[in-house]
């Protein structure tokens, strides 16, 4: 019997679900091949390609910018922008003042002596950093000073996690009342969540420049270097690796995922596609993904509402 060959996938924990479902399609269409698929955070996968030399074909990131802050051009020449998603408060029925929490007072139910919130950790994974993002948002937004600090300082270090898994398993155990997460992961699991406004749950680039009004200093590629992350609609990224021993198949599996299928698969578990695939790289593309991914400069990229919505 011979051995399937094997394509290594690196993804952000949010897109588990989805993923899981897009292999399926691409193993019944390639029996040679089994797809080997490693969640973590989004900083934590690219660290496995730059600090531990872990083999892999493609990696897809919650964030387009951790791929081209880390890893282009040493380890990849081009990226494709390919769906997004938004914040929410994960919560289950037993949850401190369930009953009571909204879309007004989540801060101050939140900020309770007796309630307990968590979020994963912004040097590991996108989910993290915007999370702070949206507490600076809320300040803003609500008219509230000091209300990031209240928030940062209640949430001990203890319910800061590495990344979703450890998260979702603490929520899971009832160690947690509250946990800042993802919708999509939200509507994949069945659990109950509280919908915030678009004003800051950086899901709508129609508010990008009220986005912009925060930032968040992170953990950057090499050590004890520090990247700026700017509030903006969260946009998730994916790429083929430079070296991969399977780059065509590495390119026939993204052909999956920036498709019609695949994007009707990511709509299916509450990840909402774009419009259109975009790149900036459109130059270096491959030509097998050119037909399906739009151009985008830097300025266009400002106003990126405009491809995710249908007005290119």
């Amino acid at each position: 019997m011979n051995q399937r060959k094997k394509l290594t996938v690196f993804i952000a924990g949010s897109l588990t679900v989805p993923f899981g479902q897009i292999v399926k399609v691409f193993e019944k269409a390639n029996p040679e091949f089994e797809v080997r698929l490693e969640a973590a955070g989004s900083q934590t996968c690219a660290r496995w390609i730059i600090e531990e030399h872990k083999p892999c074909d493609v990696i897809a990131l919650a964030d387009y910018q951790i791929i081209d802050d880390f890893l282009k051009s040493e380890y990849i020449s081009w990226n494709i922008q390919f769906t997004s998603n938004e914040m929410v408060i994960l919560y289950r029925k037993d949850s401190r003042y369930s009953d009571h929490i909204n879309i007004q007072n989540w801060p101050e139910t939140l900020l309770r002596n007796n309630v307990c919130f968590g979020y994963t950790n912004p040097n590991k994974d996108p989910c993290g950093y915007r999370t702070l993002l949206m507490w600076k948002l809320a300040e803003k937004y609500y008219k509230t000073p000091l209300l990031y600090n209240s928030l940062k300082l209640h949430c001990q270090n203890s319910h800061v996690f590495d990344g979703e898994k450890g998260a979702l398993l603490a929520f899971n155990e009832r160690r947690l009342d509250y946990l800042f997460l993802y919708r999509s992961v939200a509507a994949q699991r069945d659990i109950l969540h509280l919908l915030l406004p678009q004003n800051i749950n950086l899901s709508s680039p129609e508010y990008n420049q009220f986005y912009s009004r925060v930032s968040i200093r992170i953990a950057g590629k090499k050590p004890d270097s520090l990247i700026t992350i700017n509030g903006k609609a969260m946009i998730y990224g994916i790429s083929a690796l430079t070296n991969s021993l399977n780059y065509d198949k590495a390119l026939e599996f993204i052909r999956l995922v920036v498709g019609p299928q695949g994007q009707k698969i990511l709509k299916e578990n509450g990840q909402e596609p774009l419009v259109s695939p975009l790149t900036m790289d459109f130059a270096r593309l491959p030509v097998s993904l050119k037909s399906f991914v739009k151009e985008v400069n830097l300025t266009q990229e400002e106003n990126i509402g405009d491809f995710q919505h249908g007005q290119s």
